[in-house]
């Protein structure tokens, strides 16, 4: 059938599958980044305000890598992570929040700390238990002074990317934090600064300041590529079939306009015309009948 409305709706199709296509592609091209990325040997050591900028994206290539920064820990910021896996553990993080001072670029050092320094979430270390996780929580509280009176410290850490919030699980405690979001952490803060960072640090501390907690284990996205790369394709796949159904619906809608066409046409014809008509199509259905059967075996045409 050449109908300009079915011309029009296959151009139509075509643009459609064209996106799709261009979805697909994108995946594709996703995959194979990370894929290469992945078999990177890892970056050196930098400074935070080489990898990460306040307010803004992180790229993959700084997820994971070392960085190091000046900045003063705010100890009314002590919190307590659920649900963190150590190995195939599964047990707490005590995190806390650092007012940034000097990420190696830029100094935003300066009084009040929150009027000034950039905030950013950090992880001190692991506990197997809610308990332990307390108990070096309020021992980390105990030990470091007032943010507006310390002065800066060295911090070194895994630079990670900021996990998305979500709510607590029906039941438990509404309080619970369950995700290492910075987003959700900012307005947990007592004074957050007038910046924050999208990502967190956890940080290498010495056993002397970790206040018995062990030293995190994280395996990152870019360390995972295998399964990065998986779901990529996965999606690719996905949108490939997408274009394809786009093809086979505008077929479908094609052939049910047609065959009411011709049904239309018969019953408009004069009876000898529809007999006529009908005696063809009945020697055209044997006669594909008897070819079939002669195609199956002797004898079984008729």
């Amino acid at each position: 059938m050449t109908r300009p409305k079915w011309l029009a709706m296959l151009v139509l199709v075509f643009a459609v599958a064209a996106a799709f296509a261009g979805l697909a592609q994108w995946q594709i091209d996703q995959a194979v980044r990370s894929a290469q990325q992945a078999s990177q040997p890892a970056l050196g050591p930098t400074t935070l305000g080489v990898a990460a900028t306040p307010q803004e994206g992180l790229f993959d290539s700084s997820v994971g890598r070392t960085v190091s920064f000046e900045g003063v820990v705010d100890p009314r910021d002590i919190d307590i992570v659920t649900d963190r896996l150590q190995g195939t553990d599964l047990g707490y993080w005590v995190i806390g929040h650092v007012y940034v001072t000097d990420d190696g670029v830029t100094d935003w050092d300066g009084r009040p700390r929150s009027g000034h320094a950039p905030s950013l979430a950090v992880a001190f270390g692991w506990a197997a238990t809610l308990d332990e996780a307390q108990r070096s929580a309020d021992e980390l509280r105990a030990s470091i002074s007032p943010a507006a009176d310390a002065e800066p410290a060295e911090f070194q850490g895994r630079l990670e990317y900021g996990q998305a919030p979500s709510p607590p699980a029906a039941g438990d405690d509404p309080h619970t934090i369950g995700q290492m979001a910075p987003a959700y952490l900012l307005n947990r803060w007592a004074e957050p600064g007038p910046l924050a960072y999208g990502s967190y640090v956890v940080l290498d501390l010495g056993e002397a300041d970790r206040a018995g907690l062990e030293p995190i284990t994280v395996v990152t996205a870019a360390q995972d590529g295998t399964s990065l790369n998986m779901l990529n394709v996965f999606y690719a796949i996905e949108w490939v079939v997408f274009a394809l159904f786009a093809f086979y619906v505008w077929w479908r809608l094609v052939r049910a306009e047609y065959e009411r066409e011709r049904e239309t046409a018969l019953a408009m014809r004069n009876p000898d015309e529809r007999v006529e008509e009908e005696v063809r199509m009945r020697v055209l259905r044997r006669l594909r009948d008897e070819r079939a059967g002669g195609t199956g075996g002797a004898g079984s045409g008729r």
